[in-house]
């Protein structure tokens, strides 16, 4: 066998691996960066920060940098822009849609969007168009094998708006998005891991 080497396979493979991982930190990174500017520094008062670093400490991401990013954040001197836009819109069957997108360019961002809804049979809406229906929640989801009873005890009683349990014992907690630092804290404070 000509060219096989078992070292090569593996430095390609993993090479792979790095940039499919560099490209979900770079994402990461723009999402710690964003929730900062908009909610300012401290995690316990901004609950998107706080959902946004757990979900990067998921992804193995070191502490310097994501601390790194919390201060280019806070700061506002980093060249990119990056902000929040929400679009409304009609998707198949006039089932109402909304689209939250981080863009450094509204301009280059909307013809995606519009082309995105066009190609599904829909079509995007106006300002204020869909907003009206909906509510932003906060989900807290746990694995089945926990103690129902003593979960929706200490959830209602820490200020969790809903409860759900779906098929298998997997159970859902909805808050809003002011109450989600207060109820997490309650439930990891109970021995409950999200």
């Amino acid at each position: 066998m000509a060219g096989y080497s078992k070292f090569t396979s593996i430095k390609h493979r993993k090479a792979t691996q790095n940039l499919k991982r560099g490209k979900i930190f770079i994402k990461l990174i723009h999402e710690i960066t964003v929730a900062t500017k908009e909610g300012g520094l401290k995690s316990g008062n901004n609950s998107r920060l706080r959902a946004t670093i757990d979900k990067v400490l998921s992804h193995n991401m070191i502490r310097d940098t994501i601390n790194r990013a919390v201060i280019r954040g806070a700061d506002g001197e980093n060249d990119e822009n990056m902000e929040t836009v929400m679009y409304e819109g009609y998707g198949p069957a006039e089932i109402t849609v909304m689209v939250e997108s981080m863009t450094d360019n509204r301009n280059r961002t909307v013809p995606g969007v519009r082309h995105a809804f066009s190609k599904s049979g829909g079509n995007l809406g106006t300002d204020g168009s869909v907003n009206y229906l909906f509510h932003k929640k906060r989900v807290i989801s746990y694995e089945a094998g926990l103690d129902e009873d003593e979960m929706m005890e200490v959830a209602l009683n820490g200020g969790a708006d809903d409860i759900e349990t779906h098929d298998g014992g997997l159970m859902d907690i909805y808050t809003t998005a002011a109450d989600f630092s207060l109820v997490k804290d309650v439930l990891d404070a109970a021995g409950f891991e999200a």
